[in-house]
């Protein structure tokens, strides 16, 4: 292996050291303030991540520390399981009630998450989708 191949990989793995840094050129920035323009937020409420699955972890970790046992968690059936492993985490650990919303027919999940929402009312307190 050539030094000059090895010392790429070599910057390219330390740069997973800081997943929460993503480039130097401000793109960041400019990619925050669309988004937050799209959903009609401040872009200080969009956090860029280089992963879902790191995103995902770090809200679980966040929302762990809030957790009571028997609170409801709600996912989406047949997530990807960078959206359902941090919460089968919670679900072991701290008794988090997970249940997942089963796929709509028509495809339209805003019904049946709605109507779910509404049947649990105070009990949920988390949501991932």
């Amino acid at each position: 292996l050539a030094n000059r191949t090895f010392q790429a990989g070599v910057q390219a793995t330390a740069k997973k050291k800081f997943p929460w840094t993503l480039s130097s050129d401000g793109v960041e920035e400019r990619v925050r303030e669309a988004f937050a323009e799209l959903v009609n937020c401040s872009a200080d409420d969009v956090a860029l991540c280089p992963s879902t699955s790191f995103s995902l972890s770090t809200a679980a970790r966040a929302v762990a520390l809030e957790v009571r046992r028997g609170d409801v968690g709600l996912i989406l059936e047949d997530q990807m399981s960078s959206n359902t492993y941090p919460w089968q985490r919670l679900q072991r650990t701290l008794g988090l009630a997970l249940e997942a919303v089963p796929y709509p027919q028509d495809g339209d999940w805003t019904t049946p998450l709605l109507r779910r929402l509404s049947e649990l009312d105070e009990q949920v307190r988390r949501l991932a989708v």
